[in-house]
């Protein structure tokens, strides 16, 4: 094996050594914590469910990546450790492991694409297949006696090779002569773990400590992102601004978050927790695992440590420690991916943990109105100050239903909708911590000038286009009230019924 980072980016030892292949170093240590999510306030626990991922036959499977639909991992089956993805059940796992080889990984997946590792005699081999067996591309760059990939996007795969003693951190387009050494000068020794397509995460061995780093393409783009007073710290993962990683505090690992310098550093590491490091992130979602009362436990953040949530909490009771290491959003669900100690077993079992945002259905019922239905709303949720915090364009059936996601930080909020000639109409609050039904948002027509009154103005507007039709020059669609193609005095008389009614705030 290439060294420890290069094969379970979870561990470390004390040195940065080149070591050949053994047992993988993924054995059950207490102290994994799922990283944050930004700007979620809370996860509801009804809308966790969990997928177990261990495919039938197999004494062990570990899932180290999320994305695309896609889960990658490995699965132990009639012996041999071969890599694998799965798309969200036991029974979709699809083997990647090349014929003739001893082990392999998968630990990143991407649209199109997988990359890890392959074990071939006594080194691991950098890489990549496309969905197949039969697909593997060996990254392994000329002159490198072994080398591992852990991350891959937009073109890119990263991780490292070895060409003396030492690792160094390097990045690939697709072939093994395209390697890029990203180690930067004066420094011994190096790894990548991750990409967006445009910068690199990983860490630099600088006066012998191991430093989260980030790069954008060259060595001589390399920024140490280790804060002050720190004594070690790596990056696991980057998406956009942000990366995640860990950070070694008063001698204790701490999950971390960075925004592109080591002055950005925000510890995440929950009061509850003894160690923990963070390993995945999306735009807004972080994960990795949190050590609380000597158990490793799967967690997820919303950049904060008091947004830490426990996701071991959703496993079953035979689960004594877990781990998450990938997250993807699709939707309104979020997809985690990870792995069990499962204690009755004696092994580790694969995991996907699935969080659906909770959802407000209703009805908006169009007073005084006979037209064709209308097919969109622009429903808004108010804090408590009644400021928008968060809007959806809901799609309404012909009966005017609809469900729309809550906003992403449960909390108490108001629901408010406008539409054309109908005044606001705001309930609530109601708790978007779990899903909500039966909202009714009943409108009173009349707004022909749409400033959230009945007036005079509207008065003015609709005597203006009275008598027209479409296509006629004075025709006014807004003073069509009733939907029927003319105004005329059914219009007149919804809004002289309505006159003086104001809409909600």
């Amino acid at each position: 094996m290439l060294y420890t980072e290069f094969v379970a980016p979870c561990y470390r030892r004390a040195s940065f050594q080149l070591t050949p292949l053994q047992p993988a170093a993924v054995g059950f240590r207490k102290g994994l914590v799922f990283a944050a999510i930004f700007g979620i306030a809370s996860f509801a626990e009804a809308e966790w469910q969990v997928v177990r991922l261990d495919p039938l036959g197999a004494t062990r499977s570990d899932a180290y990546c999320a994305g695309a639909g896609q889960q990658g991992g490995y699965a132990t089956l009639g012996g041999i450790e071969g890599a694998c993805i799965w798309s969200g059940s036991a029974a979709s796992m699809v083997s990647l492991h090349p014929p003739g080889t001893i082990r392999s990984e998968v630990r990143c997946v991407i649209p199109g694409q997988q990359v890890g590792g392959v074990a071939i005699g006594a080194w691991w081999y950098a890489s990549m297949w496309s969905g197949s067996a039969a697909s593997w591309v060996n990254l392994n760059p000329p002159g490198a006696f072994t080398s591992f990939a852990y991350g891959a996007a937009g073109g890119q795969q990263v991780g490292g090779a070895a060409f003396t003693t030492t690792g160094r951190a390097g990045m690939w387009q697709g072939t093994a002569v395209s390697y890029v050494d990203l180690q930067p000068p004066g420094t011994s020794g190096s790894a990548a773990f991750g990409t967006d397509g445009t910068h690199q995460v990983g860490w630099v061995n600088v006066t012998g400590l191991e430093r989260a780093s980030l790069w954008s393409g060259t060595a001589a783009s390399w920024v140490n992102l280790e804060p002050a007073g720190a004594s070690g710290s790596h990056a696991y993962a980057v998406k956009g601004n942000y990366q995640v990683g860990r950070t070694i505090v008063s001698g204790r690992w701490q999950a971390s978050l960075w925004s592109g310098t080591a002055a950005s550093w925000v510890n995440l590491n929950p009061s509850a927790a003894t160690i923990s490091s963070a390993y995945a992130l999306t735009e807004t979602r972080q994960v990795g695992f949190a050590q609380i009362d000597g158990y490793n436990h799967a967690s997820i953040w919303t950049g904060t440590p008091a947004s830490w949530v426990d996701l071991h909490a959703f496993l079953p009771a035979e689960f004594s420690d877990s781990y998450a290491h990938g997250v993807y959003h699709q939707g309104t669900q979020t997809f985690v991916a990870g792995y069990g100690r499962n204690s009755a077993r004696s092994t580790n079992e694969a995991l996907l943990w699935i969080y659906s945002q909770p959802a407000v259905s209703g009805q908006v019922v169009f007073g005084d109105y006979f037209g064709p239905p209308i097919a969109t709303a622009l429903i808004e949720y108010k804090d408590l100050s009644f400021n928008v915090v968060h809007s959806e364009n809901a799609s309404l059936d012909p009966d005017g239903f609809f469900t729309v996601p809550t906003p992403a930080a449960a909390g108490s909020y108001y629901v408010s909708v406008k539409v054309g000639s109908w005044l606001r109409r705001t309930v609530g609050p109601i708790d978007t911590s779990s899903s909500v039904q039966g909202v009714a948002l009943h409108l009173i027509n009349g707004d022909v000038d749409e400033d959230n009154e009945v007036s005079v103005g509207d008065y003015s507007l609709l005597s203006w286009a009275f008598n027209s039709v479409p296509s006629d020059g004075n025709w006014n669609p807004s003073a069509d009230l009733n939907g029927d193609l003319s105004v005329d005095i059914g219009d007149y008389a919804i809004l002289s019924a309505n006159y003086g009614e104001v809409g909600d705030g």
